[in-house]
């Protein structure tokens, strides 16, 4: 394990046996010209996820430092259980400069990633994180899809959290462990807008990683669930700003939200979400758009209280 490495990763991994070992091949294999050391927190699976990982770590010590934890120390939220405190010890023990994330069902492509995305972000100190596209597969790596398109973000545009695949991200190691990051449900959201505060964020082109679409995963779930999700972290996130920049941002943050809002309309049935607005029920053949346009901020209070209730 070297002494003093210049990147962290960090993995979670919980219930990926079919996944995991792509997915530490990809990161060991990875090409530098400096040290980074592989965070590993397994999550004590129910399949033979930790068997693998001890496994591979005891055949990779010199870059794998594996934590083995204990389901007692499970965090909920909102009444599921989470990995939020395997991530949270986890980058407690990452002593790099930077650092990069890869969930153990994901895998990285491109074996000049780390050293790429450490180039860039040691010659461009005002950048706070980097990331780039990636490729969508199955459950047995094939090809699904392209991811969209990402852009460079700003400071603001950081801070409301925009969408980054996870395993795309290298940040600079500054991750502070508040009441925010342990309640909310986008632990990822969480930290791209902690990066707002300190920087801004590139896309680097060239490089590819790999987000795994399966039934096991954190975001396969119904859609109701996931626009819940995503609506408390943005109430969270707003919360979490300082008072100097909460009255900037409040428009930003619910545009973020009305735009949550449209995506679920564009999915769901109307009967699960009319009771949103009353004007919404009485206009069901208008567009999304003219209708969030109508939307007031009293119905955003509101729907705070209700996400919050749930």
């Amino acid at each position: 394990m070297p002494e003093t490495p210049l990147v962290t990763i960090c993995v979670q991994t919980y219930n990926h046996e079919n996944y995991i070992k792509e997915c530490l091949v990809s990161l060991v294999n990875q090409q530098t010209n400096f040290e980074y050391e592989i965070i590993v927190g397994e999550d004590d699976s129910s399949d033979k996820t930790r068997e693998i990982c001890i496994k591979f770590a005891s055949e990779h010590p010199d870059k794998i430092k594996l934590f083995l934890r204990d389901r007692n120390n499970v965090i909920y939220v909102d009444g599921k259980p989470t990995g939020r405190f395997n991530f949270m010890q986890n980058l407690k023990e990452s002593r790099g400069k930077y650092m990069a994330l890869c969930p153990g069902d994901d895998f990285w492509i491109d074996s000049f990633k780390l050293q790429k995305q450490f180039d860039f972000m040691e010659e461009n100190p005002d950048y706070s994180i980097c990331y780039h596209e990636h490729i969508i597969v199955d459950e047995k790596s094939n090809f699904i899809a392209n991811s969209k398109k990402y852009q460079d973000y700003s400071k603001e545009e950081l801070l409301i959290a925009p969408s980054i695949s996870t395993a795309t991200s290298f940040f600079k190691n500054n991750i502070k462990i508040t009441k925010t990051f342990i309640e909310i449900p986008g632990g990822d959201l969480y930290i791209w807008h902690s990066m707002g505060l300190i920087g801004k964020g590139k896309c680097i082109p060239n490089i590819k990683s790999a987000y795994r679409i399966h039934s096991g995963g954190i975001y396969t779930a119904n859609l109701d669930n996931t626009l819940r999700h995503h609506l408390k972290s943005y109430f969270l996130i707003l919360e979490n700003l300082p008072k100097e920049l909460r009255h900037l941002m409040v428009d930003k943050i619910e545009n973020r939200i009305a735009y949550q809002i449209a995506l679920a309309f564009l999915k769901l049935d109307w009967k699960k979400l009319s009771n949103i607005n009353p004007y919404i029920k009485k206009n069901k053949d208008l567009s999304i758009l003219n209708i969030l346009v109508k939307v007031p901020i009293s119905t955003f209070r509101l729907l705070r209280k209700k996400i919050f209730k749930q």
